[in-house]
């Protein structure tokens, strides 16, 4: 079994400063979404999502990777083949990984199974959580400045992952859109492959007429820590010997 100790922002927020605090994950734990800050729609289902795990209690922040597989908040609920709703169990971690597993193809590699994420999504993802990305308003929930940056990163990792072919799809405010330009354009410095950042793979499951059937959820990002206490200091040579991303943004 695979075990991680996820260190994520979980937005607790002390004078504008966000507080990372360690997550236990595990291949096979199961996780429940809540919505977070960000717009949240039938047309653009972003994040932030607040992802809690059952196992051990803990919560993260994270993003989705893939716009048109299925994510549910609190016990969520799915209509089957007749229409009629029924029970959605928790999502299971089946995979902790570089790849969002029912993404696009991977150029690079196209005989193995899904698709690596870039790096600059790593990069704008590993600094929102630790609390630390140029141009991110670590406010209230229902700070209009929280909710705008959580609309620009959904977009530009959309936009980094194509999802979506316009990185302002959905976006009409004009702040919004320079702060996706801001972080699409952001210096990266040494920051190389993934860095401290994987994807949690995960799959749904409900009760149908024919018994339990699931399929494909919705792939979310996480942090997870280096194995010593110096470790931060080298993130940006982690990626290294990470998967190399595929020819893209």
């Amino acid at each position: 079994m695979i075990k991680l100790f996820s260190t994520a922002a979980v937005a607790v927020v002390f004078a504008g400063a966000s507080t990372a605090m360690a997550v236990g994950v595990s291949v096979g734990d199961y996780i429940r979404f809540s919505d977070g800050p960000g717009t949240t729609t039938t047309e653009r289902p972003g994040g932030e999502f607040v992802v809690n795990v059952l196992q051990s209690g803990d919560s993260f922040r994270t993003f989705c990777l893939e716009r048109t597989e299925n994510l549910f908040f609190g016990n969520g609920s799915f209509s089957g083949s007749g229409g009629d709703p029924t029970f959605t169990h928790p999502f299971e971690v089946t995979g902790i990984s570089e790849r969002a597993m029912s993404g696009g193809p991977d150029f690079d590699e196209p005989d193995v199974a899904g698709d690596p994420i870039s790096s600059r999504t790593a990069f704008l993802y590993q600094n929102f959580a630790l609390g630390t990305l140029d141009g991110y308003v670590y406010g209230a929930d229902n700070d209009p400045a929280r909710i705008r940056s959580a609309d620009a990163l959904q977009n530009a990792i959309w936009f980094l992952e194509d999802e979506i072919d316009d990185p302002f799809f959905g976006i009409t405010d004009l702040d919004t859109q320079a702060l996706i330009t801001h972080f699409l354009t952001l210096d990266m410095g040494d920051f190389e492959g993934t860095g401290l950042v994987r994807v949690l793979n995960l799959v749904y499951r409900w009760d149908g007429p024919g018994g339990t059937q699931g399929g494909h959820a919705q792939d979310v990002l996480v942090l997870i820590p280096l194995p010593h206490a110096a470790g931060l200091g080298l993130v940006g040579l982690l990626g290294v010997a990470g998967v190399t991303s595929r020819r893209r943004r």
